[in-house]
């Protein structure tokens, strides 16, 4: 657990975009006793691509978008996909590049180019999240059949802050 600090840029993320009344509102409407909203933080500041968002002060919430949620109904955890179950404008979700069938080499092409987050192509694209659009088990991640696809333009960048 992280500790409650206004001067953490991930409480200042979850207070600026009213992550914790979101997801009460989402639990009341499903029936859960609890609900995970799991998102991206971003911005100055917070990594060296900052999506256009200035996010170094205590001021400034960072950005944010939501690219998955858990909820526990009737004591079974279920993932449930942000853009089916938050109202519109709820709060802020990542961008879905595409929804079809599995292709690899779709999935490499996606991964690369410009972002989408910002809506303007500020830098390159980090990559992409692979999800199936029934959830289910995969033996071969012992888990969530979910895998990340990152750019090699971004794992190779001079400056980067973060690490894969």
């Amino acid at each position: 657990a992280l500790k409650e600090d206004e001067r953490n840029v991930y409480w200042r993320a979850v207070r600026g975009h009213g992550v914790a009344l979101a997801a009460a509102r989402l639990a009341e409407r499903l029936g859960a006793s609890r609900v995970g909203v799991f998102g991206e933080v971003y911005g100055a500041g917070v990594q060296d691509l900052a999506y256009g968002v200035q996010a170094a002060t205590a001021d400034t919430p960072p950005g944010y978008a939501v690219f998955d949620v858990s909820a526990e109904i009737d004591g079974q955890v279920r993932w449930l996909d942000p853009a089916q179950v938050l109202r519109p404008g709820e709060l802020p979700l990542v961008p879905r590049l595409f929804e079809g069938p599995y292709d690899p080499e779709a999935v490499l092409e996606l991964a690369s180019g410009r972002e989408g987050v910002s809506g303007r192509g500020l830098h390159l694209r980090e990559g992409v999240v692979v999800r199936p659009a029934a959830e289910r088990y995969s033996p071969v991640v012992g888990g969530r059949a979910i895998a990340k696809a990152v750019s090699p333009a971004y794992l190779t960048r001079k400056g980067g802050t973060e690490y894969e």
